[in-house]
């Protein structure tokens, strides 16, 4: 019976330090994939920004004469506003 009780106790700590260790390794995956989201989210907003500035300067290049007639009656927007036309 104590070598029952043994043998138990051997396998059910080997099961606990197998659960820990893969714990573990999916804790540090997804640490790791948060990372990477971060980095993405930023490279994104820092490429909108980028296509915001391109495009002003582009109309700005082609057409100034519309840039400067449309913007002079613009209210700067934020990101969830929305302005309705008549």
């Amino acid at each position: 019976m104590t070598r029952f009780c043994f043998v138990a106790y051997a396998v059910s700590i080997l099961v606990f330090i197998v659960l820990a260790v893969k714990v573990v390794n999916v804790r540090s995956k997804c640490t790791g994939e948060k990372a990477k989201i971060s980095k993405l989210v930023s490279e994104i907003k820092s490429l909108k920004d980028e296509n915001s500035r391109l495009v002003v300067e582009f109309y700005r290049e082609v057409r100034p004469e519309i840039v400067d007639k449309e913007t002079k009656d613009m209210k700067i927007l934020h990101e969830n506003e929305v302005k309705y036309l008549k």
